[in-house]
């Protein structure tokens, strides 16, 4: 016996340009149809599920949108359950019961299950169900079914926003209420100092919370399952590993070039004529011992900067010529820098003393000419004497000396 679990409905992705209505009333009537191909509609059912009142106007709304379905998807309506006769859609009375007969899709749909249809249709919240069953199926038309690939999606909230004709806030509003009846599954990572939500059907959480912890450490999100990268990335590592046993033997590089790949060629790196050559070149344009270096740096590059093993030999490839360039300049340069050194140095301080102009000490004392600075310092001293002069004249020889009295600087001559 079938569980609900097992059970699911695909639904065409051109439902999601047509509206919330038509997509809601092709939910409903996909899972009707789901096991005999058709399905038995009544106008006053469907806006009770679509939760607008049984009124003229809204049947008349009803009938537009099952036209539309009827236009754009091929959905045909009946009269009778053997669907022999053809209803018309302008003729329909608001009481009167027909069929409905949906076309299965087997490309390009988006699957629901019977599960989260019930959720969705049955749940209980102050909203238009119909729009929130929009969102979920934009949301869920993103993700690829594939077995390879993880049942992810990830558009901004603005994206949402444009594809269904809600504002921001309310598609945050309604990715909570998908979360809280457990519908669809969100977390959020920090890609490049931007949030980027991630989406599953809650059954698929897994896929989430393995493609985040990911994207933590390369830096981008992949809907590649993690085993079928292991699985690929060892393919690609036996296939390389012997490949690069051969070409190794025929290598002409040195032994400890080989030794300083050792890395690079455990994580895929093939040593096939194109990176070969590529180190050829970088080999003549830094040299054996330069490009050892350029190889140690690129590998602690990879190591330190979460670097996933399976791109390290596409990191290799893309780099390895403009490390190598960049390092030529740099040993250049620092070679350019010994060259001043040592005499070189000097013989340039010697230049720069004759290029220093000298000045004389009158000069450097501000006068126009040796005479006029002679004759002031010829004035400065007569100056001088005058005032030694004047200062045995007026003071006596105690106070000269620094004595406070006559007894003290007599007391004093005589300890002498």
């Amino acid at each position: 016996m079938l569980q609900q679990n097992d059970l699911h409905i695909q639904l065409s992705k051109a439902i999601l340009k047509l509206g919330a209505n038509e997509a809601y009333i092709y939910s409903i009537l996909s899972k009707n149809s789901l096991l005999d191909g058709g399905a038995i509609v009544h106008l006053p059912q469907l806006a009770e599920m679509l939760g607008i009142s049984n009124r003229t106007e809204n049947r008349d709304k009803i009938k537009e949108s099952l036209a539309n379905l009827q236009s754009n998807l091929g959905i045909e309506f009946y009269t009778d359950f053997q669907f022999k006769k053809n209803l018309n859609l302008l003729e329909l009375k608001g009481s009167q019961y027909f069929y409905a007969r949906v076309p299965s899709v087997e490309n390009n749909f988006v699957k629901m299950s019977l599960e989260d249809f019930n959720k969705l249709v049955y749940f209980d919240e102050k909203e238009y169900k119909q729009m929130i069953m929009f969102q979920y199926l934009y949301i869920v038309g993103m993700v690829n079914e594939g077995r390879k690939e993880r049942k992810i999606s990830y558009p901004t909230i603005e994206q949402i926003a444009e594809k269904t004709g809600f504002d921001r806030k309310t598609v945050i509003r309604y990715n909570q209420i998908l979360t809280k009846y457990k519908l669809i599954y969100i977390d959020t990572v920090t890609i490049n100092d931007k949030s980027k939500n991630i989406y599953a059907r809650w059954n698929d959480k897994k896929d989430v919370l393995e493609a985040v912890a990911e994207a933590k450490e390369s830096g981008y999100i992949s809907k590649v399952k993690k085993e079928q990268k292991e699985k690929v990335f060892e393919a690609k590592k036996e296939v390389a590993a012997k490949s690069n046993k051969q070409k190794r033997d025929n290598s002409s590089f040195d032994p400890s070039i080989e030794v300083a790949l050792k890395g690079f060629i455990e994580s895929g790196l093939a040593m096939h004529k194109g990176t070969q050559s590529k180190i050829k070149e970088a080999i003549q344009i830094c040299g054996e011992d330069q490009l050892i270096i350029v190889v140690k740096e690129l590998e602690h590059t990879c190591r330190n900067n979460g670097i996933p093993e399976s791109r390290w030999a596409g990191y290799f490839s893309n780099n390895i010529i403009s490390k190598a360039n960049g390092r030529k300049r740099q040993v250049d340069a620092q070679k350019r820098a010994n060259e001043i050194s040592g005499k070189q140095w000097e013989k340039e301080q010697r230049q720069r003393v004759k290029l220093s102009p000298y000045k004389t000490e009158w000069q450097r004392e501000g006068y126009t000419s040796r005479k006029e600075y002679e004759k002031a310092q010829k004035e400065a001293k007569k100056e001088d004497d005058t005032e030694d002069l004047l200062s045995t004249i007026l003071y006596p020889e105690w106070q000269r000396k620094g004595y406070k009295s006559p007894g003290e600087y007599l007391k004093a001559s005589m300890n002498l």
